[in-house]
């Protein structure tokens, strides 16, 4: 019988952070960590180059792991960078928007992988299909499992720096980003691109059409009226999530944070992106006055690479 991870493991060094927590916040940081604990370690199924450049293999990873006595399928792509021949290499674990893997993606695990930090990049999987209430729980588990799989796996690979870790979310992507770095104490550092606190008041209230559609299927078949039962539709929407994120965030130290946000964006609402800079406890952030999500995600990858790795480089030390 396979072993099973428990990230007590990973904790365990960590005890001190906990320190500044309520006993609530205790309590649910310790039912996540039992929840998350119940997966086995992943296996490879498939490995293939998909590209190479003068900086960089790209493969696509397949790999599986019992989460909860049940076997989940996860892809993702790898930036193995190629500066620093024989050397461990820093890895960021980069989520993509909701619309799945763009060019500002593959231009981030290039531009990284210059820099010798190798990147993974995962996109949200069948989030069409979370098109009735009730399945936005077992999604949203999965969706951490999933991370937790590809942590474990790329920290067992003999080319991995295990002690420089980080993440990058971009949009919806950050909400992924914000939960693996408050659950996985081996992440050390994340940088939040137009992403906020809540991921059910920006599913509730954003202006992007995918979300839109996914949420008017699922208040149609609740029997909710898209038009004049929204705050019924929210308060339906927050029952199906097992946690309160802020609890997680106790132990956070702000400066393992770095937020670009937008104070015109519709997408994440403003109003959520400075929830999350109030529950992280006021970290470096810059704010864009004059454009909305995507130019201020586009502006991220034109401009603010540099600070990130600046950023990333100073949680390693």
């Amino acid at each position: 019988m396979k072993c099973i991870l428990s990230l007590f493991l990973f904790l365990s060094s960590h005890l001190f952070a906990l320190e500044q927590c309520s006993t609530q916040q205790k309590e649910s940081i310790s039912n996540m960590d039992e929840l998350l604990s119940y997966r086995t370690p992943p296996e490879l199924i498939s490995k293939e180059i998909t590209s190479e450049r003068k900086h960089h293999k790209k493969y696509l990873y397949t790999i599986k792991a019992q989460n909860q006595n049940k076997e989940e399928i996860t892809k993702f792509y790898y930036y193995h960078t190629k500066k620093g021949v024989g050397v461990k290499k820093p890895t960021v674990f980069l989520f993509s928007n909701i619309g799945g893997i763009t060019i500002l993606e593959r231009y981030i695990g290039f531009y990284l992988a210059k820099r010798g930090i190798s990147t993974v990049v995962v996109e949200l999987d069948d989030i069409k299909k979370v098109d009735r209430l009730e399945k936005v729980s077992p999604y949203l588990v999965s969706s951490l499992f999933s991370s937790m799989n590809i942590v474990d796996f790329i920290v067992n690979e003999p080319y991995t720096d295990k002690d420089k870790l980080a993440t990058i979310g971009v949009s919806l992507g950050g909400f992924r980003a914000l939960y693996l770095s408050a659950l996985d104490t081996r992440i050390k550092s994340a940088t939040l691109v137009v992403s906020g606190l809540s991921i059910t008041e920006t599913i509730a209230n954003s202006t992007l059409q995918l979300v839109e559609d996914i949420r008017n299927e699922q208040m149609k078949a609740a029997g909710l009226n898209p038009l004049q039962d929204k705050s019924e539709y929210e308060a339906l929407l927050k029952q199906q999530i097992m946690f309160n994120v802020e609890d997680l965030l106790c132990r956070k130290n702000p400066k393992n944070y770095l937020l670009f946000q937008s104070k015109n964006d519709t997408i994440v609402p403003y109003f959520e992106q400075n929830r999350l800079y109030d529950a992280l406890k006021k970290p470096k952030r810059t704010i864009n006055n004059h454009f909305g999500h995507k130019a201020t995600a586009i502006g991220f990858g034109m401009a603010k690479l540099c600070d990130t790795v600046e950023f990333m480089n100073s949680n390693w030390q």
